[in-house]
């Protein structure tokens, strides 16, 4: 790793399930994210984006983990693209265009 990534480590409280009922319980609990090696400019850039927003830091970092994990992954793009059929088009993309702004 270098000086720059950030190290996550994720605790989590009450890891080890006993039960179902204890599976239900940990559905709804929290984890604790800790960043590490984070860069001063960093911080500092990420402390004015979350005063700017309104939020705490501990607010504004959640609110972009659950943004960045809502978006796919290039992976999943490549997936999904893949698993569509396939389209033929009558006329070239070049040619529709022209023909729109009546250049032909």
């Amino acid at each position: 790793m270098t000086g720059e990534s950030i190290l996550v480590r994720v605790i989590a409280s009450r890891s080890v399930l006993r039960s179902d009922a204890d599976s239900l319980y940990a559905l709804g609990m929290k984890t604790t994210i800790k960043p590490r090696s984070v860069r001063a400019a960093l911080l500092r850039r990420l402390k004015s984006r979350a005063a700017l927003a309104g939020l705490s830091l501990t607010d504004y970092l959640t609110s972009e983990l659950d943004r960045g994990a809502k978006r796919p992954t290039l992976d999943e793009w490549r997936v999904r693209l893949h698993s569509r059929p396939e389209v033929r088009l009558s006329v070239a993309p070049a040619e529709a265009v022209r023909a729109e702004r009546g250049d032909l």
